[in-house]
């Protein structure tokens, strides 16, 4: 294989890795992390994680309802919560379910909460604090 050939293979690989990690941090203006998430930590036998699925099925309905803000906030701290309570025992673990759903909780803290503490659009704010 030619040099050429190789940076065109390479070039088109990082194209499609930057594609797909653009796509995932696009549907953060979606419900569809959140119950991903949900879904995933929902299983039999883990009485302590059904409630965090609960919130991100709630914080996934707000978004889905139109209200990003908020939806995005409430499951970015139910996230973040979830990485607080569950993170280092996953970590520890070593099995890919656990560190999975981690590193879910972990995207969905770092870009709902994106989209709560820097909202795009200001004009749907309320004004002064909503008062």
């Amino acid at each position: 294989m030619s040099q050429s050939q190789n940076n065109t293979k390479t070039t088109s690989e990082s194209t499609v890795v930057k594609t797909m990690w653009g796509q995932a941090v696009a549907s953060t203006e979606t419900p569809i992390p959140a119950w991903s998430f949900a879904v995933g930590s929902f299983r039999p036998g883990t009485k302590g994680i059904v409630g965090f699925s609960l919130a991100q099925i709630l914080g996934g309905y707000m978004i889905y309802d139109d209200d990003l803000i908020n939806g995005a906030g409430f499951s970015s701290v139910w996230s973040a919560l979830y990485l607080l309570a569950y993170g280092r025992p996953a970590v520890k673990s070593v099995r890919p379910l656990p560190l999975g759903l981690a590193a879910m909780a972990g995207f969905n803290a770092v870009y709902y909460g994106r989209h709560f503490f820097f909202p795009k659009n200001r004009a749907s704010l309320p004004e002064n604090g909503g008062i």
